[in-house]
């Protein structure tokens, strides 16, 4: 049972007041097919190559973890828009992390 933080009860996942949640759900499913088709696009025409980050110094490297990078992270403002986003290594996405974390 999921209890309704607007009425305080216990409702079927149907509930009316319940509904944030199904879209909540939906745009991070979204998000995360975007994710996704950016990824294998990039496969498709690159291959297995993170392609480096010239704010890393990082070159262009093999790579089979890829991962989605915001240029701009979600936490300063960033957004989900394709001119925000790119594919890096999870090593380079990390490393790039904590260099905004430090600085900020």
């Amino acid at each position: 049972m999921i209890y309704c933080d607007t009425c305080g009860s216990g409702h079927d996942p149907d509930h009316p007041h319940l509904a944030w949640l199904d879209e909540a759900r939906q745009r991070r499913h979204t998000t995360q097919g975007r994710f996704a088709r950016l990824i294998s696009t990039h496969v498709q025409i690159s291959g297995w190559l993170c392609p480096g980050a010239t704010d890393l110094y990082h070159d262009p490297h093999p790579s089979t973890m890829l991962t989605v990078d915001h240029i701009t992270p979600i936490s300063v403002g960033g957004t989900n828009a394709s001119t925000n986003l790119r594919v890096l290594c999870e090593l380079a996405n990390s490393y790039r992390g904590a260099r905004w974390s430090a600085s900020g």
